[in-house]
């Protein structure tokens, strides 16, 4: 009788264990805001690298994973009063910040926020509008791919990086492909992506890396690409002003070799990257 490989004795014990303040927001100082994103940015985003992608909810409205929705700290408050506002960002399913209102109001002028989200891979412009206070920028990069499963002599390809995303000179670095197996040597998960140009460059708080295959031996899950978070004024960048932007593809998981029947499973796709603005009027 041959020995069993050390991947056919994995799958078996895996088969036995299955078996068993109001007005036009002005004396609100950039730096300020700054430091308010990265305290929510560090306190909500870590380096990891899971394979997760929930989004949000605020005001009843979806917030997509790497995302963010504009928040007031009061629905009303007196006339000559500053409306607080901050960034809240979605990551995993939590979203950062306390403030709880979508609109703050005084006597009857009513401070307005926008936002859009470029979420699909490719090429595209944005046009800041031609008149705002401060205009927030999320850029994810990218997740890798995770390794294919394997079992015996098949299966097993790494996963491959995914590619960056931008908004002009802000950057966010994919994350790379898993390689190998669960326990085996020279695995490792898919590094996560860096970031560059923000007021806040987070490493790994991007778009998810794809998860290992499943069936025989596990394969490793790819990189979360980076996040790169950064607040403009109309100083900084002029109202109307079109910028390049461009949201990353995630990377391929790698693809097993074995037949269907053995049920080893390829590596999941990394999540897309994104692009995700905001305003406040």
């Amino acid at each position: 009788m041959r020995s069993l490989s050390k991947v056919e004795i994995l799958a078996f014990v895996t088969l036995g264990l299955s078996l068993a303040n109001c007005g036009r927001p002005n004396d609100i100082s950039p730096a300020d805001l700054r430091s308010a994103v990265s305290s929510s940015v560090t306190a909500t985003n870590t380096a990891t690298n899971t394979a997760t992608n929930v989004s949000c909810s605020f005001n009843g409205q979806s917030v997509p994973n790497g995302g963010a929705a504009t928040a007031f700290q009061s629905a009303v408050v007196s006339t000559g009063q500053t409306c607080a506002f901050e960034t809240r960002i979605c990551a995993n399913g939590q979203l950062s910040g306390s403030y709880m209102f979508a609109t703050c109001s005084a006597g009857g002028t009513v401070v307005k926020s926008g936002s859009t989200a470029f979420a699909s891979p490719g090429a595209f412009t944005f046009t800041t509008p031609s008149a705002y206070t401060f205009l927030t920028v999320i850029v994810n990069g990218a997740g890798g791919g995770g390794s294919s499963a394997a079992l015996g002599h098949c299966g097993g390809p790494a996963g491959t990086a995914g590619s960056a995303s931008n908004f002009g000179s802000l950057t966010a670095y994919p994350g790379g492909g898993g390689t190998g197996l669960v326990g085996y040597p020279g695995a490792a998960a898919g590094s996560p992506g860096t970031a560059a140009g923000g007021d806040q460059n987070s490493t790994g708080a991007g778009a998810s890396g794809g998860a290992g295959g499943t069936g025989g031996a596990p394969g490793m899950t790819g990189g979360n690409g980076g996040q790169a978070v950064k607040i403009f004024t109309p100083a900084q960048l002029v109202p109307g002003t079109t910028v390049s932007l461009t949201v990353g593809s995630g990377g391929p998981g790698g693809v097993t070799a074995c037949p269907s029947s053995l049920g080893v499973t390829s590596g999941s796709n990394g999540g897309s990257g994104s692009v995700n603005i905001s305003w406040v009027n």
